[in-house]
């Protein structure tokens, strides 16, 4: 499992599936982010959260799968604070994870709540 280094390569990780109507529960070992630049987000039609570290961030969960596979996936672009506070949770010494996390849309917007 290789960490995304660019807009591309995080373009070609599997998207988390998140259903319209219901949610979906996975099992996430890992949340983090690839950082790349604007320019590369503009050109790619990214609309990435940029921070004051002039960079875009896309968000990413390492999921393990039914067969016991790890598979990192990209999350959905409005995941991405939920991705920057759960990093700081493990920095900070509070690593919630490995856990289940539902992921659901909640009006226009996708969520992701831990179990």
């Amino acid at each position: 499992m290789n960490v995304p280094t660019s807009a591309e390569e995080w373009l070609e990780l599997p998207e988390i599936s998140v259903p319209p109507v219901d949610s979906k529960i996975y099992h996430v070992l890992k949340v983090g982010f690839a950082l790349t630049s604007k320019q590369e987000c503009y050109k790619l039609s990214i609309p990435a959260i940029e921070k004051e570290i002039g960079r875009c961030i896309l968000p990413t969960c390492l999921i393990k799968n039914i067969d016991g596979k790890q598979v990192l996936h990209r999350c959905p672009l409005s995941l991405t604070e939920w991705a920057i506070s759960t990093v700081a949770l493990a920095q900070a010494g509070m690593n919630p994870l490995p856990c289940d996390i539902e992921f659901g849309i909640m009006g226009d917007r996708v969520y992701a709540e831990m179990l």
